[in-house]
């Protein structure tokens, strides 16, 4: 594909990896939110494989899917075969098709795991630009059309951490999570997550200073 200046990004924070390092283990109590984000480009359509692991008080919740964001709707086009991994964990269709109804046992660590396509065709346009971009030599998410996430206030503060894994040799990732290894995490509000920046590919990033303040800026082609 040509490669378009609109696929030039400035996020803070951008990371740049290039060998997968799995994050510590969960403490033994309290809150926490954990992805480990796996692009698997082996099949006739490229898909990211993602496992989403989390503790957090209660039995019940509901997981909130992708859903409207900057006018596209319907992003929950883009993620499939949700599943419960951890046992006795039920997952359930609700009324709403952005929604899941999750049971499970108190206190345990809930792990639950999906899939992202790139599910619509042609170019990037100003309206695809706001869907999952998902090719062969890049993928470009938010967390507003990407990411399955507890329905819990936005506001709440956990650790929250990343994980890239099993990436094409050449790529760099990055996120406005953290910086330096494969293992991104900070503690920080839930909407960190859900508003962030999720790419990776054959970017290359440069750091420049902005009124003080560094920004990382992954640029492809010209």
């Amino acid at each position: 594909m040509t490669h378009k200046p609109l696929l030039k990004l400035a996020i803070t924070l951008l990371s740049a990896l290039s060998v997968a390092q799995d994050c510590p283990p969960a403490a033994r109590s309290g809150p926490f939110l954990a992805y480990t984000i796996e692009p698997d480009l082996s099949g006739k359509t490229p898909e990211v494989r993602v496992d989403l692991t989390f503790r957090l008080a209660g039995t019940r919740l509901d997981l909130q899917l992708p859903a409207e964001w900057q006018g596209q709707r319907e992003l929950y086009q883009a993620i499939h075969d949700v599943e419960a991994v951890s046992p006795q964990t039920a997952v359930k269709a609700t009324s709403n098709p952005a929604r899941r109804q999750l049971t499970f046992p108190l206190g345990q660590i809930i792990h639950i795991r999906y899939r992202v396509v790139q599910e619509w065709d042609g170019g990037i346009t100003a309206e695809t630009y706001f869907r999952p971009i998902l090719q062969r030599s890049f993928f470009q998410f938010t967390g507003r059309n990407f990411l399955v996430y507890p329905a819990i206030p936005e506001d709440q503060v956990l650790p929250i951490s990343v994980t890239w894994k099993n990436l094409p040799s050449g790529w760099v990732v990055a996120s406005n999570l953290g910086s330096g290894t494969g293992c991104q995490t900070s503690r920080t509000r839930l909407v960190s997550a859900t508003n962030g920046l999720f790419l990776g590919g054959d970017f290359r990033l440069v750091r420049v200073q902005v009124h003080g303040k560094p920004v990382d800026v992954a640029i492809r082609g010209q």
